[in-house]
This record gives C-alpha cells, structure tokens and sequence, in this order.
C-alpha cells in the first residue's frame, strides 16, 4: 500500500499540471457532474460524480480516477 502510494504520487507530480488543467476545462465546460480525470494516464472517464476519487480508469485499469471538482480540490 506504501509503495502503491508513493509510486501514485510520483506519477501525479509528474503529470500534476496538465491533469489539474483537463479538470478545470471539464468545470469551465460546466460538465464536471459527468467527468473525471486519471491521474495516472490522464483518460477522460464519463459517469464520474464530481467528488468521485479512486473509480477505476478503463485505459490503464488502475482506481485512480478523480471527480474533476476533487482533483481541483485535492491536487490544484
């Protein structure tokens, strides 16, 4: 779980600006009540309830999808 953990925070610090910007796109659209964002791979996933966190991603399989709106809150 550790590792798990630490390997997810380097892959956010990595991709932290663009995934943050995708969420804040999907807001500005007015469309975050559908969206969320992976913040592994970046996938845009639909169904995803604004405060959604760890739903699974259908492009790299991982649960690190985010609601749009807790992405801003959490990483933004």
């Amino acid at each position: 779980m550790i590792l798990w953990l630490c390997l997810q925070a380097i892959v956010m610090k990595k991709n932290k600006q663009s995934i943050v910007e995708t969420a804040m796109g999907l807001m500005e659209e007015d469309i975050c009540t559908i969206e969320g964002v992976c913040i592994k791979c970046g996938e845009i996933t639909h169904g995803v309830e604004p405060d959604a966190e760890k739903y699974k991603c259908d492009g790299c399989e991982t649960n690190t999808v985010y609601g749009a709106q807790q992405i801003v809150l959490l990483f933004g």
